[in-house]
């Protein structure tokens, strides 16, 4: 099956038709050998080849041995391009008496259909008993083989040799134009066709081939002309069809392209070449989930199939499966070094997933050439945009609009590297040129606008949205914008009012459907906003989007079982897409159902064999379901299916990691980091896999390798101080933590720095730069809870809760935080302990810590029977925290239930467990 495509995408010579006919069930019975032969050749001369075949078969059932039937069969096959099969039945009829000089032309094309070109020229020889008509045959067959071969000049004289025997076989007129066009003689090679169409008026062929001449020299007009006389001809001509769809789509006439491929798929429904083209037309119409269906249909016949295999690349980059758009780029480039389209995809997919290095060296090639073109300059320069080398970025985008001043994505993308590089007025000087050059396009525009909304400068953000509504006034994009505007002006009303002419212009625009389900629920009307989605899927039955929305307001409302049943109704209607499928895995997980998640798991994986996320959730499930070695497995899988993933090989390693592999996960990490020398992930799960091992050096030299690569990041100094910290090395500690602040001012790094200095000795040092640090950023709540933490520990009740109502201050209804005061107030003896509880345990009555610290206040203040109830809740909810069994057993002996509380402390001092109250219990248990 897969040689037949290849004749169909790449040659221009042989273009067989199989058109789809059925022959009646029941026609065998009582039918001869004879009539059921003539029957075939009945359907072969109208190009039903597939009824011609089951005739024929027929035949053969009432006489194996018949010899006409055989070479029928053959020629059948040749026609149906089922070369194999073809060449099979021919040899049978050779063997059953046909003879040798009637069956070497169709052996030819047999052996031609399976490209198998040496043997073509070795066995298909020209016998001098052989008629003129059969001379030509096996010369044109002769003749493609050498072409095939790439021996033009052989197979042009062969082909000049077969016309000088027979003038009238068409075949050799398209042989002799395709030595014209080698020969970039076009008015030759049209003659030649012309004089194909003189001699068979009614040859589809020869007027497909003068479609396709015409197309190649632009001449459009010609060519539409050539492919709709083909059709005239032959109306379920496939080839045609797919020609002139070709022909629309380069001229941008998506719906007439598509008219075609339904035609063409239609008159052949299993034809590769159609639904490859189905691909592209999807492809262009930004329809990647179905192109990439299309795709998978088409490698499943020809896995080989080079264009398939680009465009593939192309639609996973465009669908977000990096790893997958790099893994068949790479492919396709092996096999197509000069492609300059598919290094240039390739350098884009390795920017999406930072491989930098990697990136560069791919674009190396390119770069190389004399004059580099706009696009591969501005590819050069997104990788500086990367490494936050914006000066380089800023040089290279200039230097490809120079190339290409009118491009105003280039424009754009410089306009972003200013923003980033802080060069706001540049940035939007560059978006409101680029928005000037080109009224036809608003992406320019439509970046202008979010600046200014990201600056919440309101009024020049509505002054630009003015401006491209007079560009694009039925554009919903623009009132998705002005609706956006709107929402930051907190003006919902206009905003409603703007989302909603959004939808007026295109109702299924599920952008302003999201927007004003957000409003709904902002308003507390969950009701209007599942109904927006209903109403979607009125209109779009199968709308994923709609689905998942109505599956998280189900979430929201706390209804678990109506989220199920829309994750289950977008996995049904939406059979290969993995995000519900996901989706329902990861709750049957965390409802500690893994086997339902497993099921799930396993059939996202079958659905989407090629896509390397369902592979990685289902070994994420199987280690959730603590099947740790099949886990292992997959994420090998992964790593086959994927090999130049830093990702995946990273996942693997954490696997290896998980079950103490640690030689297997070293291997795996560096092999990541060989892909990715900067991936930190991986750099800072290596620091961990060492310093597990007993090699803090290595460790540090990982950390040190990170500050080398990445100077301007916090991080390298941030890692080196953790393994000194866990190496005891708190001087030190404390240095690599203030590098680390200095580079990033963080909250975390400045906490780091006061526990090294604090562990180092250095207590009232390290307690004032907290305090300095709060005195610069007053609202780091992070910050400020460990001061007050570190407070509490320390006995220093009245600063902790100084710091504690700041926090609260601020996060009203923060239990730790609640529970923690209500503590430290019982502490100071203060009145304000019990309310606080309360409102802790109003709050979150399920937190052992909240009930704890209610019921012990309680039962402190005299309040027992409530506190026995409230701690034996707690003691409950927490029977392995020891301080609460023991306040639980206090209260108990306070309420006079002293077998019981004896029974709860001889449990407790059971466990063996430490806690600072232990000595207390014990001598407590021996009052009792």
């Amino acid at each position: 099956m897969s040689k037949r495509f290849n004749r169909v995408i790449t040659s221009a010579t042989v273009l067989l038709v199989v058109m789809g006919g059925l022959a009646g069930c029941d026609h065998v019975f009582g039918v001869g050998e004879q009539e059921l032969i003539q029957r075939a050749k009945n359907f072969k001369d109208k190009g039903d080849t597939k009824a011609a075949i089951i005739e024929l078969k027929s035949a053969l059932q009432k006489n194996p041995n018949s010899a006409e039937a055989r070479w029928l069969l053959g020629q059948v096959y040749v026609l149906a391009g089922q070369g194999s099969n073809a060449e099979k039945e021919l040899a049978q009829a050779a063997k059953l008496g046909i003879k040798e000089e009637s069956i070497a032309a169709s052996m030819g094309q047999a052996l031609l259909l399976q490209q198998d070109y040496e043997r073509v020229l070795k066995e298909v020889k020209l016998n001098p008993k052989a008629s003129p008509k059969d001379a030509a045959r096996i010369l044109q067959v002769q003749g493609e083989a050498q072409l095939g071969l790439g021996r033009v000049e052989q197979g042009c004289d062969l082909y000049k040799q077969a016309r000088q025997f027979d003038p009238g076989y068409v075949p050799v007129y398209w042989g002799l134009a395709r030595c014209n066009v080698v020969e970039k003689d076009f008015v030759r090679a049209k003659s030649q066709l012309e004089q194909a169409v003189k001699l068979e008026p009614k040859n589809a062929t020869s007027w497909i081939l003068l479609g396709n001449l015409a197309n190649s020299r632009a001449d459009f007009a010609a060519a539409e002309g050539a492919y709709t006389s083909a059709l005239k001809v032959d109306p379920n001509n496939s080839a045609a069809h797919l020609n002139r769809a070709s022909l629309y789509l380069n001229l941008g006439k998506l719906d007439a392209a598509q008219i075609e491929v339904s035609a063409a798929k239609k008159a052949d429904p299993s034809n590769p070449a159609a639904i490859y083209m189905q691909a592209l037309v999807s492809f262009r119409q930004a329809k990647y989930t179905e192109a990439r269906d299309s795709l998978q249909e088409v490698l499943r016949i020809a896995p080989t199939h080079m264009p398939s295999i680009l465009l593939f690349g192309a639609v996973a980059y465009e669908l977000g499966s990096y790893e997958q758009a790099e893994k068949y780029a790479t492919k396709f480039l092996e096999q197509n070094p000069d492609s300059v389209y598919a290094r240039k995809m390739l350098v884009a997919t390795q920017l999406k997933s930072d491989q930098l290095t990697r990136a560069q060296e791919t674009l190396k090639p390119l770069l190389s050439q004399e004059k580099p073109d706009a696009q591969t300059l501005a590819l050069e320069g997104e990788v500086s945009l990367k490494t936050r080398d914006y000066v380089k970025a800023k040089e290279f985008f200039e230097k490809a609009i120079e190339l290409d001043p009118k491009n105003t994505a280039l424009r754009t993308q410089l306009g972003t590297i200013r923003l980033a590089s802080g060069d706001s007025a540049g940035a939007i000087g560059d978006f409101e040129k680029a928005a000037s050059q080109d009224p036809s396009s608003f992406g320019a525009d439509t970046i202008l606008i979010q600046t200014f909304l990201g600056k919440k400068e309101w009024d020049k953000a509505f002054q630009a949205i003015a401006a491209l509504e007079k560009k694009q006034p039925k554009n919903p994009i623009t009132f998705d914008l002005k609706g956006a505007a709107y929402v930051g002006k907190n003006d919902f009303a206009n905003a409603r009012k703007s989302f909603e002419q959004a939808l007026a212009l295109q109702p299924t625009h599920f952008t302003a459907v999201m927007s004003l389900a957000q409003l709904d629920l902002k308003d507390k009307l969950p009701e209007a906003a599942r109904k927006r989605f209903e109403d979607v899927l009125a209109k779009d039955k199968n709308n994923m989007q709609a689905m998942l929305a109505l599956a998280n307001i189900a979430a929201g409302s706390g209804k678990e079982l109506e989220y199920v049943s829309w994750l289950e109704k977008a996995a049904k209607a939406n059979p290969s897409a993995l995000q519900p499928l996901a989706l329902l895995a990861n709750y049957y997980v965390q409802k500690k159902e893994p086997q339902k998640a497993l099921r799930i798991a396993r059939d996202a994986q079958t659905a989407n064999p090629q896509n390397p996320d369902s592979l990685d959730l289902l070994g994420s499930v199987q280690f959730a379901a603590d099947e740790k070695e099949n886990a292992l497995a997959t994420y090998r899988k992964l790593v086959q299916l994927v090999p130049k993933s830093p990702v995946a090989h990273y996942k693997l390693a954490s696997m290896q990691a998980t079950v103490k592999d640690a030689a297997a996960a070293r291997i795996s990490f560096n092999k990541a980091l060989e892909l990715k020398p900067d991936y930190l992930e991986a750099q800072t799960a290596l620091i961990l896999l060492e310093m597990e091992s007993g090699k803090p050096v290595e460790a540090v030299r990982i950390a040190q390798n990170i500050q080398s690569q990445s100077p301007k990041s916090p991080m390298g100094f941030a890692l080196e101080g953790d393994v000194l910290m866990a190496q005891k090395k708190y001087p030190e500690a404390k240095s690599a933590y203030e590098k680390a602040l200095a580079i990033g001012k963080n909250g975390l790094f400045a906490v780091k720095v006061h526990q090294a200095q604090s562990l180092a000795g250095d207590v009232k040092g390290a307690d004032a730069g907290l305090l300095q640090w709060l005195k610069e950023y007053p609202d780091d709540v992070a910050v400020r809870g460990h001061l007050a933490q570190t407070y509490m520990q320390a006995g220093r009740n009245k600063q902790a809760i100084e710091q504690y109502e700041f926090i609260l201050q601020k996060s009203p209804n923060s239990v730790p935080v609640l529970n923690n005061l209500a503590f430290l107030y019982q502490q100071e003896k203060s009145p304000r302990a019990l309310p606080i509880a309360e409102q802790a345990y109003k709050l979150r009555p399920d937190v052992a810590e909240s009930a704890d610290t209610l019921g012990w206040i309680l039962v402190e203040q005299g309040k027992v029977a409530r506190g026995v109830e409230v701690l034996q809740k707690a003691a409950a909810a927490a029977p392995k925290d020891p301080e609460i069994s023991y306040h639980y057993a206090v209260a108990l002996v306070k309420s006079g239930d002293k077998a019981k509380a004896r029974k709860q402390l001889e449990a407790l001092l059971a466990t063996g467990q430490k806690f600072p109250q232990m000595e207390q219990a014990k001598v407590l248990l021996k009052q009792l």
